[in-house]
């Protein structure tokens, strides 16, 4: 118990959490907080057990490292898995969900959205300062080092935040710092004045520590300390911030704020797109009598609620007046704006789809297949000319699925997840007929989106075990969430039709000035699809609600044949039904998204079940393995006593193994008798210590001298068999220890520490023996 250090393991999670949670004034929401303490909190437990299984050092941080890993594994890992272990498949995943994580970080000001890149990269690093903490503190018995990880910690978000932080997260911190400190302090210092080792000092002087029941000196100047790092800060000017390429340190309201920002190229639609932040973003002049969205990029691939960037697939500085995939007959205006003060960071530009024209002066810039513009170096001004369509309801109605350009759009452009085609089919299919033509279709999709049964809210509702881990279908439930959520139900219903759709990113038009310009403000990040019309091209449509996105189109909110407040029931008379398209099916667990016709949904995998256990039931699981993991170490020294007992030659030797283990159990309670005594010793100690009454003293000296005899007299002397008097002597031992000595000696006694020790020690020389066994064979 001794090497184990609960309380101190307890102490350094403690401080590590209080470290970190600062971070939650970088991250909006805060849903990394469970991932991270379960990753504390498996660390913690981890260097416990490898403290009392191995009696070296590093074995336990390799095992704290090595369980750490698989932790986030399971959190995070799915789909990515064989039989349970993580593939190579998953590090690639791992690596591009990291790497969005670090263009959030660079594009937001604090605080950034908590997507799963940053929950991932959150975890990975707590993971880490847990380890540094728990070895330093704990394993290698030197807190004071210990504060520096806890220290570095605290700083990346002490730097970043834009603003000072507030006094109470460092007090926090500071102080669980002072008592890991402390507690070693104390421990030591009581260990003077006594040739005798005292038992678990840990233990007795636990709530001792916990109040720094240390010197007054000591205590008077760690609350001196941690009053001047509170007080002289406050005098001292905030530094302007910088984290990863000045990231989330640019808060517009802090002092040394920054001045660019990037939308991230992969969105989670379980979380928030943008910022709440109102730092301007650009400004801009426009001649057009309405204004557009600014669109950076445009996202086609989709996979377990998380959408990515394709290959740009550059074209040079070719626009195409019309774009592609748009016949000369349609209706056109070119329109211009004047963008200034422009803070969007390389690759992005922000412009109105489609581009026809660019001027930045000497800067480069190359389009994209999408019609994006990519630069290498941010301009702070420039202009676009651009094109805004006016198709007729002849020439919508004209684009049928027959007549698809597949010259014109990408195969993912019609993939559609696996996870959510029933759910998305069955909605459609409710919101139109099968023989409807594409643009019904459409307007009918943003009809039910933008809807009264729909909310826009900043608050979304947690993916719930019924969705099966689904955050779209969890939105297609709550009918509640941001623009990624809209955007991506139309995409999906629209592609389940045959009507190519895509995810366009950038920001509303922003607010007009008194000078007629436009301010885009950060707050201003908005997601919104595009679709596929042949002889057209691709359109903005708007299913977002109007309190967030304002008015929609004017070609996508003509009318539906018929009733309005229902579905369409039939097309234009001079037009015969056209064929439906089948999508392509993404299922989410096959490797690399692969695209495959539809099948009926597969089996949940056991992994999959389970995560949908009500809480309740994982209650019980908990405590059921709680209560099967406080019998381990009893039942190995069970396992260990018998097996002795049994491999005992003759009665002597039984004896022997009824003393040591009569020794071992009292001191378990806190009766130790001094190392090296002989039985009579020991049997005066105990009686002593434990304040034998006389008949469990006269109990306690027949059992001294059974084993006097044992281990002097000739052999094959006679002897008596001291099982029951020695447990008699345990029994009055017990009575005598408090409660909650008592409880710990029977859950962690220390013959089955020993037992679970030497089990460790030969799996670790397990490897090394096999080795010298291929090196010399025996012949």
């Amino acid at each position: 118990m001794t090497r184990a250090r609960p309380v101190d393991a307890l102490l350094a999670a403690v401080a590590t959490l209080l470290a970190l949670l600062p971070l939650t004034t970088l991250f909006e929401p805060n849903s990394f907080l469970q991932p991270s303490v379960v990753m504390i909190g498996v660390v913690a437990v981890t260097g416990v057990a490898g403290r009392v299984l191995v009696a070296r050092r590093w074995p336990v941080v390799v095992a704290q490292v090595v369980t750490g890993f698989l932790t986030v594994v399971a959190m995070d890992g799915r789909g990515h898995l064989w039989h349970g272990l993580p593939t190579l498949d998953l590090l690639a995943a791992w690596r591009a969900v990291l790497v969005d994580a670090v263009r959030t970080i660079q594009s937001y000001t604090a605080p950034a959205p908590t997507t799963r890149g940053v929950i991932l990269g959150v975890t990975l690093g707590v993971g880490v300062a847990a380890v540094l903490v728990d070895a330093l503190a704990v394993t290698y018995r030197s807190p004071a080092l210990a504060g520096l990880p806890l220290l570095a910690a605290y700083l990346i978000s002490a730097a970043n935040s834009g603003v000072g932080l507030p006094a109470v997260y460092f007090l926090l911190s500071a102080s669980a710092w002072v008592l890991l400190v402390g507690r070693q302090g104390v421990a030591s210092f009581r260990g003077w004045g006594t040739a005798i080792p005292l038992d678990a000092p840990e233990r007795r002087l636990g709530d001792e520590a916990l109040s720094l029941r240390f010197t007054s000196a000591g205590r008077r100047l760690a609350l001196g300390c941690l009053v001047l790092a509170v007080v002289v800060p406050m005098a001292l000017p905030h530094l302007p911030s910088r984290f990863l390429l000045s990231g989330l340190g640019r808060n517009p309201d802090g002092v040394g704020a920054g001045s660019s920002m990037r939308l991230s190229s992969t969105l989670d639609v379980g979380r928030s797109l943008g910022s709440r932040s109102q730092g301007a973003v650009l400004v801009y002049h426009s001649d057009a009598a309405v204004t557009e969205p600014l669109r950076v990029d445009v996202l086609t691939s989709y996979s377990n609620g998380l959408w990515t960037l394709p290959d740009a697939y550059p074209v040079g500085r070719q626009l195409p007046d019309p774009p592609d995939g748009t016949d000369r007959d349609v209706t056109r205006t070119t329109d211009q704006i004047t963008v200034r003060d422009n803070t969007i960071d390389p690759p992005q530009l922000a412009a109105p789809y489609p581009v026809v024209g660019v001027s930045m002066g000497r800067l480069d810039w190359t389009a994209t297949r999408s019609g994006t513009i990519h630069i290498a170096q941010r301009p702070s001004s420039y202009r676009i000319d651009y094109l805004t369509l006016s198709p007729t309801e002849a020439q919508l109605r004209a684009a049928t699925f027959d007549s698809l350009d597949y010259g014109s759009i990408d195969g993912s452009d019609l993939d559609v997840d696996g996870g959510s085609i029933d759910t998305v089919e069955r909605i459609v299919d409710r919101l139109v007929p099968r023989d409807a033509d594409p643009i019904t279709v459409a307007r009918a999709i943003q009809n039910y989106l933008r809807g009264p049964t729909f909310t826009y809210t900043l608050h979304l509702a947690k993916t719930a075990p019924q969705d099966g881990g689904d955050p779209l279908l969890t939105f297609l439930r709550t009918r509640k969430g941001y623009c990624v959520q809209f955007a991506t139900a139309m995409i999906m219903m629209a592609r389940a039709r045959g009507i190519p759709a895509r995810m366009a990113i950038g920001f509303l038009p922003g607010h007009v000035q008194a000078d007629g310009s436009y301010v885009v403000r950060a707050s201003d990040a908005h997601a919104w699809p595009e679709l596929y019309f042949t002889g057209i091209g691709w359109l903005r449509f708007e299913p977002t609600p109007g309190s967030r996105s304002g008015s929609a189109p004017i070609y996508s909110t003509a009318p539906l044949p018929g009733d309005t407040n229902t579905p369409a029931s039939t097309q234009s008379a001079s037009q015969a039904p056209s064929p439906t398209i089948t999508p392509r099916v993404v299922n989410p667990q096959n490797d690399g998204g692969r695209a495959t016709t539809p099948t009926p949904a597969a089996p949940l995998r056991l992994w999959e079940g389970v995560r949908g256990l009500p809480s309740w039931a994982w209650v019980g699981v908990l405590l059921l393995l709680g209560a099967l993991s406080a019998l381990v170490v009893p039942a190995a020294a069970a396992l260990r006593r018998r097996r002795e007992l049994a491999t005992a030659v003759d009665d002597a030797e039984r004896v022997e193994v009824e003393w040591q283990g009569l020794v071992a159990r009292v001191g378990d309670l806190g009766v130790r008798p001094p190392p090296g005594a002989t039985p009579r010793q020991a049997g005066r100690y105990l009686s002593t210590r434990a304040q034998l009454l006389r008949e469990e003293d006269e109990v306690l000296s027949s059992v001294v001298s059974t084993v006097e005899t044992a281990r002097y007299a000739a052999p094959g002397t006679p002897v008596e068999d001291v099982t029951a008097p020695a447990r008699q002597v345990l029994d009055a031992v017990r009575r005598s220890r408090p409660r909650r000595e008592r409880l710990r000696a029977r859950l962690l006694p220390g013959e089955g520490l020993e037992q679970l020790r030497s089990v460790g020690r030969r799996l670790l020389r397990a490897p090394r023996n096999a080795v010298a066994r291929l090196r010399h064979p025996r012949r």
